[in-house]
């Protein structure tokens, strides 16, 4: 029993409350492979430097991964679409700068693995390009590390890639069980997973929360970084809104520390004198570049 505010609750959910690390790599991007190949954690543990990466996936961790290495004076290739989350300005950006530090970026789809006669991987792609690389990491997609937890015993359903399905109040296929963090497969943030926690909490208390993800802040720290906040044009499609993409007056010439050169923030206008920001996308190659989208009451930052 507890008691808040004068009302007295009965408590009699089991909460399955995982944190944000309940989620690992998955190697099927190129099935079979040669051999194991490197994740974004064995990535880390390596003690001597290859002369070459081949890195498939272009999500954050392969991008980040991408300039580490390159910055290392690692020869590196990258495999997938540029900054495929990101607005077509931002990847430009990044795309440019990748380039400066000597990353060969291949945009296609790795479909094949095999191993060389001389010990080396080469990854074939959907055209038919061979690229090869003493080194392979595979930075595409994550499972959910939930295996052995005896969740079909508990009547807990799971996707096809482990993680398990949730409501919009975070409930299971098991009324008395509620996920939260990496392994209900929300968005892999810390943030995200706080929040996602704190709703199953605040409905144990009978306050039934969701979590509002138009607000949603990401950051893939590369150099520069690409943040973002809220919608992309991408996203926004289909929904019965006007954008316009504004360049404020300061744009091209920042007028002192950390101010944006080309921020851009698609907008929706629900009338002419009250806009309603979406998201905001700011393209920058300037250290310190801040930009913000001022969240709504139910936003999750």
């Amino acid at each position: 029993m507890y008691q808040a505010r004068g009302r007295v609750f009965a408590l009699s959910v089991l909460a399955c409350l995982v944190d944000a690390d309940d989620a690992e790599p998955w190697q099927s991007a190129c099935t079979p492979l040669p051999s194991v190949p490197l994740t974004s954690t064995t990535a880390m543990e390596q003690q001597d430097l290859p002369g070459w990466v081949v890195i498939v996936g272009d999500g954050y961790v392969g991008l980040e991964q991408a300039q580490l290495w390159a910055h290392l004076g690692v020869h590196v290739t990258v495999i997938g679409r540029l900054a495929s989350h990101a607005e077509a300005e931002v990847a430009d950006v990044l795309r440019g700068v990748f380039a400066d530090d000597g990353i060969t970026v291949v945009e296609e789809r790795a479909v094949a693995v095999e191993r060389t006669g001389n010990g080396d991987v080469l990854v074939r792609t959907e055209r038919g390009h061979e690229l090869t690389g003493q080194r392979l990491l595979i930075a595409t997609v994550r499972r959910a590390n939930t295996e052995g937890l005896g969740l079909d015993a508990a009547g807990i359903s799971t996707d096809d890639r482990g993680f398990i399905t949730v409501d919009r109040y975070q409930a299971t296929s098991n009324p008395r069980v509620f996920a939260a963090g990496d392994v209900s497969g929300a968005a892999q943030h810390v943030y995200v997973a706080a929040q996602t926690g704190r709703a199953p909490a605040a409905g144990a208390l009978g306050q039934p929360t969701t979590v509002d993800y138009r607000g949603l802040p990401t950051v893939t720290f590369t150099t520069p970084q690409l943040a973002s906040a809220g919608l992309t044009r991408g996203a926004s499609a289909g929904r019965r809104v006007r954008l316009r993409l504004p360049r404020p007056k300061h744009a091209g010439r920042p007028t002192g520390p950390g101010q944006p050169r080309h921020p851009r923030c698609p907008q929706a206008r629900r009338g002419r004198r009250h806009p309603q920001v979406l998201g905001v996308h700011p393209r920058s190659t300037e250290p310190g570049t801040q930009c913000s989208l001022r969240p709504t009451r139910s936003s999750t930052a």
